[in-house]
């Protein structure tokens, strides 16, 4: 055990031990129930469940996050760092930029023009349906 969560630990004990005899104790008996004051962050207990890295994992009750919070505490939980998230997304990028090459050299043009060609013909599908219900509906006039 570090000499520094030693001496916090025995610090602590005195605080509960002061804070047992306050009014604030009797009315909130639950205070120190379930663990050790910690007051220097750099103290450490004993079990090995309470590592840093699953502390940084669990998420607060009532604590409001960012959406970068959530996601690094997701990575910390799923035991990646930020290099092997990096090199994951560069793979990925690589990979579909690799299928959207093979797929242009089958066809002579990109992704980005067979989705507008084909977001094209669907509009012009439409006016052509609503103009035949036009027409259908000015004949019955």
């Amino acid at each position: 055990m570090n000499t520094n969560a030693v001496a916090y630990k025995k610090i602590g004990d005195a605080i509960k031990k002061r804070f047992k005899k306050t009014k604030f104790a009797k009315n909130n008996p639950n205070m120190f129930k379930g663990g050790d004051v910690k007051i220097h962050p750099g103290a450490k207990k004993d079990s090995s469940k309470d590592s840093p890295k699953n502390k940084k994992a669990k998420l607060k009750v009532g604590k409001k996050y960012t959406k970068a919070q959530l996601t690094a505490k997701k990575r910390i939980a799923a035991g990646k760092t930020i290099a092997d998230v990096k090199a994951a997304n560069t793979k990925s990028m690589k990979d579909a930029a690799k299928k959207r090459n093979e797929a242009f050299k089958k066809t002579g043009k990109s992704t980005i023009e067979q989705r507008r060609a084909a977001a094209k013909k669907k509009m012009q599908d439409a006016a052509r349906k609503r103009n035949e219900a036009f027409k259908k509906k000015r004949a019955k006039k």
